[in-house]
């Protein structure tokens, strides 16, 4: 094999490698923060003082719907990530020496 096939097969390996970690620690990231707020979102009292705190904390209240969105499209970029590890592994060994 040429110095130059090898050095772009671990140019690629390091670029998944990365990919996989970002990956990771993004959708780690969301399921982590995501019930902590929703510890720190959940009202008490009756129905009108919970309407009342969820009108006067609204941000906090999108900022957990929006964790909430982040975990499936985060999941998501980690099984495609780990696909790629996985193809570009197979992708290696099978190339004849």
């Amino acid at each position: 094999m040429q110095l130059s096939h090898l050095l772009q097969i671990e140019k690629t390996g390091m670029k998944l490698n990365k990919e996989l970690f970002s990956s990771s620690v993004l959708f780690t990231a969301c399921l982590v923060l995501w019930p902590v707020f929703m510890a720190i979102a959940q009202p008490l009292g009756t129905l009108a003082e919970k309407f009342q705190w969820i009108m006067q904390n609204q941000t906090l209240f999108k900022a957990q719907f929006f964790l909430a969105f982040l975990i499936s499209p985060s999941l998501i970029y980690m099984m495609l990530s780990q696909l790629k590890a996985i193809h570009g592994h197979l992708n290696k060994s099978d190339m004849p020496e």
